[in-house]
C-alpha cells in the first residue's frame, strides 16, 4: 500500500516533468500559478506541494495530462507517453470548447468584472456538467 509520501513523490515527478517538457522558464510557470519562483524549485523537490488548482492550471495550459498516481509500475514519464482512450480524447476536446468559448465571453467584460482563473476553471467545469446533464436527457 502506497503512503501519502509516494503520492507527494509521484507528484512531484509530475510537475518537474511538466516543467521540464514545457520548456518555460521557473519564471513563466512560477507567473502562471501566481507564486514565486523559489516556490518552483521546492515544488520539483516535493517539499512544496500543488493544490489541485495549480494542478489543473498546468495541465490546461501546458498541455500535459494529469498525473495517474498510485500505480507504482507506471512513472510518470509513462503518464505522458501514454496514447490516450477516445473517451479521453472527446474530454478533453469538451473541456477546451467550453473552456474557449468561456475565455471569449470574460474577455468581453470590462477589466474589473473579469473572472479569476480559478473563477474560469469553476464555470467550465459548469458548462461540461451542464453539457453533460443535457446529453444524458
Amino acid at each position: 500500500m502506497e503512503t501519502t509520501q509516494d503520492y507527494n513523490s509521484q507528484i512531484a515527478r509530475w510537475f518537474s516533468d511538466a516543467v521540464t517538457s514545457s520548456g518555460q522558464q521557473q519564471q513563466e510557470i512560477a507567473k502562471l500559478l501566481g507564486i514565486q519562483k523559489s516556490s518552483i524549485t521546492r515544488m520539483k523537490k516535493g517539499e512544496q506541494k500543488l493544490t489541485a488548482l495549480q494542478m489543473l492550471i498546468l495541465s490546461n495550459e501546458l498541455g500535459v495530462p494529469l498525473p495517474k498516481i498510485g500505480n507504482a509500475n507506471n512513472t510518470m514519464q509513462d503518464t505522458f507517453n501514454e496514447t490516450s482512450s477516445s473517451r479521453a480524447s472527446e474530454e478533453k476536446a469538451l473541456f477546451d470548447l467550453a473552456y474557449t468559448k468561456v475565455i471569449e465571453l470574460n474577455n468581453a467584460k470590462p477589466p474589473e468584472e473579469r473572472l479569476s482563473k480559478f473563477e474560469l476553471l469553476e464555470m467550465t467545469f459548469y458548462t461540461i456538467q451542464s453539457i453533460s446533464a443535457k446529453q444524458a436527457e
